[in-house]
């Protein structure tokens, strides 16, 4: 059996190329879509909160949730050279945004001498 050609970084499943955003789960997958369709402008946890979790009852999901989502989203997304940014004011506005190529220049180095 050959090895796949692309494989997940953080966990070693196989990825299709014509997908970047393969290796993310769904529910990461929808929350990277809300916050990619705002924009420049961003949007603000409760929002992605509303959008992404609109049809699950009171009580299960907090904003917590949505931080842990992301923060667990940026260690996956160095690999397509994007994240997930947010500036701190009243409430933190998420943005997605391309990682200069510098800084993934040497985040490919290290992963290469692993």
């Amino acid at each position: 059996m050959t090895r796949p050609k692309y494989v997940c970084p953080a966990c070693g499943h196989p990825i299709l190329p014509t997908d970047p955003l393969a290796f993310l789960t769904l529910t990461e997958r929808a929350i990277f879509d809300v916050i990619y369709r705002s924009g420049q402008a961003g949007i603000v946890r409760r929002a992605v909160l509303a959008r992404v979790w609109a049809n699950t009852p009171k009580g299960g999901v907090t904003e917590s949730t949505v931080t842990v989502h992301i923060r667990n989203m940026n260690k996956k997304l160095p690999w397509i050279k994007m994240e997930i940014s947010s500036e701190r004011s009243n409430e933190a506005r998420y943005r997605v945004r391309r990682l200069p190529q510098d800084l993934t220049a040497r985040e490919d180095a290290a992963c290469a001498q692993s």
